[in-house]
């Protein structure tokens, strides 16, 4: 089991979100951006290691279908 604690904030009609989160192996800020049925993502990931720390971009493009 692992503890985590995340929090997502939404803006402009749900348009663009921030978000955040942490847990005991990571944490992670984000931002994302809607258009109709097409979204990205952006994360930045850093990792807590007990030798060294970590850290990590990701980016992510959605596409919703059927909506």
């Amino acid at each position: 089991i692992h503890p985590a604690f995340g929090i997502e904030k939404k803006f402009s009609n749900d348009t663009f979100a921030v978000r955040g989160g942490v847990n005991d192996r990571n944490w992670s800020l984000g931002a994302g951006v809607m258009w109709k049925n097409f979204g990205i993502d952006y994360a930045a990931i850093g990792y807590f290691h007990i030798v060294e720390l970590g850290f990590s971009h990701q980016l992510s493009l959605n596409i919703l279908f059927g909506r």
